[in-house]
């Protein structure tokens, strides 16, 4: 986007649901063409929206980057929530659900997007300390979850109480960001197909104790 200076103020408030729209077309544009190459004048042309109600918004470019960040963690961390909730299955059928959901949600997108929080890792963490910072809070917080969902497995005798469930949570999420970067590659299911089957048949399989 580039250097921009903030306009006057704008006559009258931007309408309810263009900060939606504004986000919903960064967050689509970042995972095609990555932070550096969203420009702000293909936002506003795809938004179909005005510079000033942008920075009614927005302080500026980093900002409505970080805020694009924010709300894609939101929707995803909000899905590995629901699905880590739903008490009908056993810890470890919960989180396989949510990775399984994740796969058809990729399917759908034809592998082509992958996983903003992959995409701009790989592009901002040596360039942005803020974004750099950020990103890792929302991937520590995911192996969090992921590790109290480990827990709960362990205490309902379905995971070896030997495993330690913060590296083993932080090698689970390693994993999955490596298999929807080769899924990229590769624009087919078969990786994450491939950690589906390794995660949850091998290292998370049948307790034998």
């Amino acid at each position: 986007m580039g250097s921009m200076s903030a306009p006057g103020k704008s006559r009258s408030l931007p309408v309810a649901g263009t900060r939606k729209v504004l986000i919903e077309v960064g967050t689509r544009l970042m995972l095609a063409k990555g932070y550096n190459h969203c420009g702000l004048e293909e936002v506003l042309k795809e938004a179909k929206v005005h510079k000033g109600s942008f920075y009614h918004f927005f302080k500026n470019k980093e900002d409505f980057g970080l805020q694009v960040i924010d709300d894609y963690a939101s929707e995803r961390l909000g899905a590995l929530d629901r699905e880590l909730a739903d008490m009908s299955r056993r810890p470890l059928e919960r989180l396989r659900r949510y990775f399984e959901l994740a796969v058809e949600r990729q399917r759908s997108l034809e592998f082509r997007r992958g996983c903003l929080f992959g995409n701009l890792g790989q592009e901002m963490a040596g360039q942005s300390e803020v974004f750099r910072s950020r990103l890792e809070e929302i991937l520590s917080l995911y192996r969090l979850k992921i590790a109290g969902c480990f827990r709960e497995a362990q205490a309902v005798g379905e995971l070896w109480s030997e495993y330690q469930v913060d590296r083993l949570a932080g090698f689970c999420l390693n994993s999955w960001e490596g298999a929807i970067l080769r899924m990229k590659v590769a624009k087919s299911a078969e990786p994450l197909e491939e950690f589906l089957f390794v995660m949850f048949e091998g290292v998370l399989g049948p307790n034998p104790a």
